[in-house]
């Protein structure tokens, strides 16, 4: 088992902070995948039930519609994956 830490070492694919970019690359890639449903219209009918009632993004709904709110959610959680990465 030491061989292989020290092969990966060699190699650079173990380092101090190896467990910071593990998290942060599948907090990234949550991001995207949660972003890629809104796109669809099964997306928009899961977040329906949730953010409809919020106050502080039930205006969407009411400016843009139900897809529109989806794709605006979708484009946030898109550029907040950019700003993880």
């Amino acid at each position: 088992m030491n061989l292989v830490i020290k092969i990966l070492a060699e190699v650079g694919l173990v380092r101090k902070d190896l467990d910071y970019h593990v998290v942060r690359a599948a907090m990234v890639m949550i991001y995207f995948f949660f972003a890629y449903k809104n796109c669809f219209p099964y997306g928009a009918a899961d977040i329906d039930s949730v953010y409809q009632e919020r106050a502080l993004i039930s205006w969407m709904y009411r400016v843009l519609g139900l897809q529109g709110a989806s794709w605006f959610l979708g484009a946030s959680e898109w550029v907040f994956g950019a700003l993880i990465f």
